[in-house]
């Protein structure tokens, strides 16, 4: 019934042990992240959609995302009907680190001029061009840099946008800096994040 292999694994607890040890580990590293988030909102002024969770995030795990475990974090998150916004952390077994910001909705219309006309295209920021906004494997030919018309494409076609980071696993030490600093000129580029001034008002 088993290959030599299989009964191998099937007969040593020490891979699925490891695997509860590094899922510990992670499930401490996305609130690591959280925290790191957090701090960018202390940072600036914010412009979230009325309804989104900014206080207790959500991390979630399972075991098969194309046959494969992982772990994510959403926070902060917003998921209706009509709107979602979520920056979520994915972290997928044997792939990556990812970071996606997705706006959809009645929230895309919170920030879709700031998208339109704000673009840095040496940014080095990418969104991704597809009708799932769910998916989290991205193929290389749905990767985009930053430009207005494949944006507008992007929103007129399917009602969403996702902007989108990544990193090596054997970057996990390094992850909550990164994810802030991603999250601060992602945020500043789409328009939820709002640089502070001494005189406290908001400026444009």
């Amino acid at each position: 019934m088993f290959s030599e292999d299989e009964l191998s694994f099937l007969s040593d607890p020490s891979p699925m042990l490891l695997k509860q040890d590094i899922f510990k580990k992670l499930d401490i590293l996305f609130s690591e992240v959280q925290l790191a988030l957090k701090s960018v909102f202390l940072e600036y002024d914010t412009l979230f959609p009325v309804g989104t969770d900014q206080k207790r995030g959500k991390i979630s795990k399972g075991e098969n995302y194309l046959g494969l475990p992982w772990m994510m974090l959403d926070f902060p998150a917003l998921f209706s009907k009509t709107s979602t916004f979520a920056i979520r952390n994915f972290c997928w077994w044997g792939n990556h680190f990812a970071c996606y910001i997705l706006i959809g909705g009645e929230a895309l219309e919170l920030y879709k001029n700031t998208l339109l006309t704000e673009l840095n295209p040496g940014s080095g920021i990418s969104f991704i061009q597809s009708n799932d906004p769910w998916k989290h494997k991205v193929e290389a030919n749905e990767l985009r840099k930053l430009d207005t018309a494949e944006i507008k494409r992007q929103i007129e076609e399917y009602g969403f946008i996702k902007l989108y980071a990544t990193w090596p696993l054997f970057e996990a030490g390094a992850l909550p800096p990164l994810v802030k600093n991603f999250v601060t000129e992602a945020g500043l580029l789409a328009g939820f994040l709002i640089e502070q001034h001494p005189d406290g008002k908001v400026h444009p």
